[in-house]
Protein backbone atom coordinates (compact mmCIF):
# COMPACT_ATOMS: atom_id res chain seq x y z
CA UNK A 1 0.00 0.00 0.00
CA UNK A 2 1.61 3.47 -1.07
CA UNK A 3 1.81 6.11 1.97
CA UNK A 4 -0.31 8.49 0.09
CA UNK A 5 -3.32 5.97 0.89
CA UNK A 6 -2.67 5.21 4.34
CA UNK A 7 -2.21 8.81 4.67
CA UNK A 8 -6.07 8.98 2.80
CA UNK A 9 -7.31 6.60 5.28
CA UNK A 10 -6.04 8.41 8.37
CA UNK A 11 -7.43 11.45 6.85
CA UNK A 12 -11.40 10.24 6.36
CA UNK A 13 -11.04 8.56 9.79
CA UNK A 14 -10.25 12.00 11.42
CA UNK A 15 -13.07 13.22 9.73
CA UNK A 16 -15.36 10.17 10.51
CA UNK A 17 -14.41 11.28 14.48
CA UNK A 18 -15.27 14.62 14.02
CA UNK A 19 -18.80 13.82 12.34
CA UNK A 20 -19.28 11.25 15.64
CA UNK A 21 -18.14 14.00 17.67
CA UNK A 22 -20.20 16.16 16.37
CA UNK A 23 -23.36 13.73 16.72
CA UNK A 24 -22.72 13.01 20.72
CA UNK A 25 -21.38 16.79 21.11
CA UNK A 26 -23.01 18.25 24.05
CA UNK A 27 -22.12 20.37 26.86
CA UNK A 28 -19.76 18.24 29.42
CA UNK A 29 -21.66 19.86 32.82
CA UNK A 30 -24.72 17.19 31.79
CA UNK A 31 -21.93 14.02 32.33
CA UNK A 32 -21.89 15.39 35.34
CA UNK A 33 -24.91 16.08 36.84
CA UNK A 34 -26.72 12.52 35.44
CA UNK A 35 -24.32 10.55 37.45
CA UNK A 36 -25.10 13.32 40.78
CA UNK A 37 -28.39 13.20 40.39
CA UNK A 38 -28.99 9.30 40.37
CA UNK A 39 -26.57 9.16 43.44
CA UNK A 40 -28.89 11.88 44.81
CA UNK A 41 -32.08 9.67 43.97
CA UNK A 42 -30.35 6.44 45.01
CA UNK A 43 -29.62 7.87 48.44
CA UNK A 44 -33.86 8.36 48.41
CA UNK A 45 -34.12 4.40 47.66
CA UNK A 46 -31.75 2.87 50.06
CA UNK A 47 -32.86 2.36 53.65
CA UNK A 48 -30.35 3.78 56.47
CA UNK A 49 -30.16 1.84 59.36
CA UNK A 50 -33.25 0.92 60.74
CA UNK A 51 -35.13 3.77 58.66
CA UNK A 52 -36.95 3.04 56.02
CA UNK A 53 -36.00 4.68 52.54
CA UNK A 54 -37.76 8.14 51.91
CA UNK A 55 -38.91 6.26 48.31
CA UNK A 56 -40.14 2.85 49.20
CA UNK A 57 -42.53 1.05 46.55
CA UNK A 58 -42.50 -2.71 44.68
CA UNK A 59 -39.66 -2.52 42.54
CA UNK A 60 -37.76 0.09 44.15
CA UNK A 61 -34.61 -2.66 43.67
CA UNK A 62 -34.95 -2.30 39.74
CA UNK A 63 -35.14 0.96 39.92
CA UNK A 64 -32.14 1.19 41.98
CA UNK A 65 -30.31 -1.08 39.59
CA UNK A 66 -31.31 0.98 36.45
CA UNK A 67 -29.86 4.28 38.19
CA UNK A 68 -26.79 2.41 39.12
CA UNK A 69 -26.57 1.17 35.46
CA UNK A 70 -27.15 4.35 34.23
CA UNK A 71 -24.70 6.47 36.43
CA UNK A 72 -21.81 4.11 34.84
CA UNK A 73 -23.43 4.29 30.89
CA UNK A 74 -23.01 7.94 31.64
CA UNK A 75 -19.30 7.69 32.72
CA UNK A 76 -18.30 5.76 29.84
CA UNK A 77 -20.02 7.67 27.42
CA UNK A 78 -18.54 10.72 29.17
CA UNK A 79 -15.10 9.21 28.97
CA UNK A 80 -15.26 7.84 25.73
CA UNK A 81 -16.34 11.33 23.85
CA UNK A 82 -13.46 13.03 25.77
CA UNK A 83 -11.03 10.67 24.12
CA UNK A 84 -12.70 11.36 21.01
CA UNK A 85 -12.30 15.13 21.19
CA UNK A 86 -8.67 14.51 22.35
CA UNK A 87 -7.72 12.30 19.55
CA UNK A 88 -9.49 14.61 16.67
CA UNK A 89 -7.89 17.30 18.36
CA UNK A 90 -4.24 16.02 18.09
CA UNK A 91 -4.98 14.81 14.63
CA UNK A 92 -5.94 18.37 12.98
Amino acid sequence: MPPQSSHLLWGWWVAYLGVVMQLFRCDFREYDLVPLACVATSLLIVPLGGVPGLVAFSGDFLLLAYLLGLMRFVTILAASVLSILALVLVMR
